[in-house]
């Protein structure tokens, strides 16, 4: 190794270290993440040197909840000052106890004051903090942050005031108090929100609408003074309270994720202002009462019965297994001239599912294949499309039969086609 170019050994150790930038939302310490480069370090003295000119290996700063060695970690946090330089940084810094003890208070605010003197150089962070880090935090940021780009914010006391973030693209809060005077942040394009003051929320998304890509709002607004909001670039909607719908126009829309139990007849005149709506995530208790509101979702074309990460993350305390009702897939198929999504091609129903009546899934799943067999061009325009994809987990607590129905079904076919336009569909029934 000794004779290996330096950079070479420069891209063996990024390799085995990984990539700097953490996958976000970063979610707890990583203890080994955090010690890589300090074993690329101690391999042999070649290897140091190599290891201390690479500023890259040194940017991951983490530190978990309660470290047992305090005394460790601050020394590791100044060898990683030395040794990152200018590079951009990641922190990911949890401590919320409401009381810590004197001696962790002290070390805690050694290490929380000297991240934030580092604030210029921060690339992401995730911050959870107790009270008495946040006047310091308040205290010691600076003017600007230059290079950040994600940052999630969680406090349960005290008040945050973002500086000005040029480059901030990724905006987390789970705060009961924010300060109003938000500075500019002409990148945002991604904003989520749980349990934070709705004054803040409603400031930040009145502010950044036009520029919002991406918006999870994982809490109840109990405040409904909002006016009906334009988001002309909005293409993700993550809602845990369906009373949000009203708020907001987004006519470019496609991912619409919503949990079922929050839906009610009265949000009905409101989904038809969803009709753009491409791909609908479903989580919680579906029970026929709620067909009629999702009948109005006229364009989706793949459906998924799931609770996404974002959700399972805000709502650990919950249970967050899906629920769908006996009856639900009756009344989709019963009542109505026209039948309810008619572009829908792509079922999903990922693993982690609880109650599913699946003798009504298979009922829908054969009302959008066998009316198909036989049928001419001019009568399959009137009919719904024809399903092409139904993805499934084969787990213990799916009946037996339910695979080899759907494979009844859904015949994949036996080749596929040589060209995009020829050939039947090949549907797939996947476990995940």
């Amino acid at each position: 190794m000794a004779r290996a170019a330096d950079d070479i050994l420069q891209l063996i150790f990024e390799a085995v270290v990984g990539p700097a930038l953490l996958p976000w939302p970063a979610t707890r310490y990583d203890r080994e993440r955090a010690l890589a480069p300090f074993v690329l370090a101690a391999v042999c003295r070649y290897w140091r040197i190599i290891t201390h000119s690479t500023p890259t290996l040194w940017t991951y700063f983490g530190f978990p909840r309660s470290p047992t060695n305090h005394t460790a970690h601050y020394e590791r946090l100044q060898i990683q000052v030395v040794l990152v330089k200018q590079v951009p940084i990641h922190v990911v810094f949890s401590c919320n106890d409401r009381s810590p003890p004197s001696y962790y208070r002290a070390d805690t605010n050694r290490i929380f004051d000297t991240l934030i003197k580092l604030g210029s150089q921060w690339g992401s962070g995730e911050l959870n903090v107790a009270e008495t880090a946040v006047s310091r935090f308040y205290a010691g940021q600076p003017q600007e942050w230059t290079c950040l780009e994600q940052l999630s914010l969680t406090c349960n006391i005290g008040r945050f005031r973002i500086p000005r973030a040029p480059q901030l693209k990724r905006l987390h809060l789970d705060c009961h108090t924010m300060d109003k005077d938000f500075t500019d942040l002409p990148s945002l394009s991604v904003f989520s929100c749980y349990s934070a003051d709705n004054a803040a929320t409603k400031d930040i998304c009145c502010s950044y609408a036009a520029q919002l890509v991406e918006l999870y709002i994982l809490d109840d607004l109990y405040d409904h003074s909002f006016e009906r909001l334009h988001f002309p670039s909005l293409k993700t909607l993550v809602l845990d309270d369906a009373n949000f719908l009203p708020y907001v126009d987004a006519p470019n829309l496609r991912t619409l994720t919503i949990q079922a139990n929050s839906l009610a007849a009265e949000h009905a005149k409101f989904a038809v202002h969803y009709a753009c709506v491409q791909h609908l995530i479903l989580y919680g208790l579906l029970e026929s009462n709620v067909v009629d509101v999702l009948r109005h979702f006229n364009s989706i074309s793949k459906i998924t019965f799931e609770a996404p990460d974002v959700i399972l993350k805000a709502f650990s305390h919950r249970k967050m297994k899906l629920a769908i009702a006996d009856g639900f897939f009756t009344e989709l198929l019963n009542g109505q001239s026209r039948p309810a999504w008619p572009l829908l091609e792509h079922i999903c129903i990922p693993p982690g599912y609880g109650y599913v009546d699946f003798e009504g899934f298979i009922a829908f799943v054969e009302s959008r294949t066998r009316h198909h067999e036989g049928a001419s061009k001019q009568s399959q325009e009137n009919k719904p499309r024809m399903l092409k994809r139904v993805e499934i987990e084969n787990e213990p607590n799916l009946p037996k039969w339910i695979l080899p129905a759907l494979k009844l079904l859904l015949p994949s076919s036996p080749a596929p086609p040589r060209y995009p336009w020829e050939g039947t569909p090949n549907i797939q029934i996947a476990p995940l």
